[in-house]
């Protein structure tokens, strides 16, 4: 006769399961909810800038913060991934290399500002320019701190406080750039309104970080050595990633005029709106697809699958979106001038669903140890971006007309991404698919394609086909169980109900 476990044994997995459930979907929600508020404020600013300042004056912005950005990558030097990595069951570990990593940071931001003042100088860009872009380095090197700082906070699964000051920096950044806009300021005015509130915001952020984590700031060169050695790959990963996110921009600035850079930028301010969800699969799924991982490799590819679906069926619909209102979005926000931009937008538009795709993917490769796996693939598609971007630019120039820079570069993203995709995902291997997963993608597409058609019947009813098409396309994942309502019905209530067990996991 079998003898039954005691209830408090056999009921701990699911119930722990079930508290850290509801733990990574309240903070999801929160938040979503902060990435919803500053996305507000932004896309509020960055669909005005390009309007205001016109495509020559913005294309010199665009290219000023495109290469502090690019430049600036340096400074992440591989802790945010290797502290949402280890955090989560090691939370005293920050106090080994924190200070003097952020120590670290100041000389590489002193190399960078060098570095890219030298190119400002070489390129003969005015001064101003020169001022924007050491200004924008300054303001890199404080985003990167806080991220570290925002970073020890989602592997703590203490989001509240980081969420209101995420959207309060963003206010405070806003209402400077509409300052000195109004005022007439010039570029590193606008600089500078980023530098003021990622300063604040630093302040805050630390100063929360003492007072509830006790997180102490020490000089320890020999344990920040093993980490940086530790963290190398995902610092080479994340070099790689932001020079092939920002590559075209960087290579049509040395080779094409201000007015293609400026086209291209707007279609980039707004295409980036796609990916809101991002620092959700940074902030939430890592921690969490990394307890799932130090519990078993099936558990964590079971939660790679489900993640995969659920980002996957939220995706799609995005992208369908942005690519049907391409043409009302240039018209109605930037203006005639813009006219160019809106085949780049319209061809940047799929991009995004590859991008969510590789992320997780990549993430996934992480956990299980092929972090080098990781960097080799975005190494290889900066490399063959930048080489189709320095073939085809002047050519598609000359073939295409005005914005056919943007046109190719878009063009060449697109590609370069479902290249890096595929890549990716062979690389998780059969695990990363099943038939479910394979069913559910299978329904988003093919209900894409039917809203697509459908908007073409349409055209003639104006931007509310827009509406319609949505509605298609919801109503075709649902009926056909693309997105299982049960399901996430099911998922509320098991969090629910484990809500007397947050204490105990956070």
């Amino acid at each position: 006769m079998t003898e039954s476990a005691p209830a408090g044994v056999a009921n701990e997995p699911p119930r722990q399961e079930a508290a850290e459930t509801y733990v990574a979907v309240r903070n999801a929600f929160v938040l979503a909810s902060s990435l919803a508020g500053t996305w507000a404020v932004a896309l509020v600013v960055k669909l005005f800038l390009p309007r205001r300042l016109g495509p020559e004056l913005f294309g010199a912005f665009n290219f000023a913060d495109v290469l502090a950005m690019t430049a600036s990558v340096l400074l992440d030097l591989g802790l945010d991934t290797y502290i949402r990595k280890e955090l989560p069951v090691r939370p005293r570990h920050a106090d080994d290399f924190l200070g003097t990593g952020l120590l670290a940071r100041v000389g590489v931001a002193i190399i960078v500002a060098m570095v890219t003042g030298g190119i400002v100088v070489a390129s003969h860009r005015p001064p101003a320019v020169l001022a924007t872009v050491l200004l924008f380095v300054v303001g890199q090197l404080l985003l990167a701190n806080n991220n570290t700082f925002a970073a020890v906070l989602h592997a703590a699964r203490a989001v509240d406080r980081l969420a209101v000051v995420n959207v309060g920096s963003k206010l405070l950044w806003a209402g400077a750039v509409l300052v000195a806009l109004w005022m007439r300021a010039g570029l590193p005015w606008l600089a500078l309104s980023f530098v003021a509130s990622e300063g604040v915001r630093s302040l805050v952020l630390w100063r929360h970080l003492r007072r509830r984590f006790h997180v102490v700031l020490r000089v320890d060169w020999a344990a920040t050595r093993r980490v940086l050695a530790a963290a190398s790959p995902f610092f080479v990963n994340a070099v790689a990633i932001m020079f092939y996110a920002r590559i075209d921009v960087n290579i049509m600035a040395l080779v094409l005029s201000d007015r293609e850079v400026g086209w291209y930028g707007a279609a980039g301010n707004v295409a980036g709106i796609a990916l809101l969800m991002a620092p959700l699969m940074s902030a939430i799924l890592m921690p969490q697809l990394a307890r799932a991982a130090g519990r078993s490799e099936s558990e964590l590819l079971g939660m790679f699958r489900r993640s995969m679906e659920v980002v996957l069926a939220c995706a799609i619909p995005v992208s369908m979106l942005l690519f049907l209102s391409a043409r009302l979005i240039v018209e109605r926000v930037f203006g005639p001038a813009f006219a160019p931009t809106v085949r780049a937008l319209e061809l940047l538009s799929p991009m995004f669903v590859l991008t969510y795709l590789a992320m997780l993917s990549s993430t996934c490769l992480i956990l299980q140890g092929r972090s080098w796996r990781v960097t080799v693939i975005s190494l290889s598609s900066v490399a063959l971006n930048a080489a189709l971007n320095l073939t085809l630019l002047r050519p598609a120039v000359r073939v295409l007309g005005a914005g056919g820079g943007g046109t190719a570069a878009a063009a060449i993203s697109v590609f370069t991404e479902v290249v890096a995709a595929t890549a990716v995902l062979a690389s998780v291997g059969r695990g990363a698919f099943d038939a479910r997963l394979a069913r559910s993608l299978a329904i988003a597409v093919s209900a894409c394609l039917v809203a697509l058609v459908v908007d073409r019947f349409l055209l003639d009813i104006g931007a509310i086909r827009m509406v319609v098409a949505i509605v298609v396309y919801a109503a075709i994942v649902l009926a056909t169980g693309g997105i299982r309502v049960r399901e996430l019905v099911e998922l509320a209530r098991s969090a629910r109900l484990a809500r007397g067990e947050h204490a105990n996991v956070a």
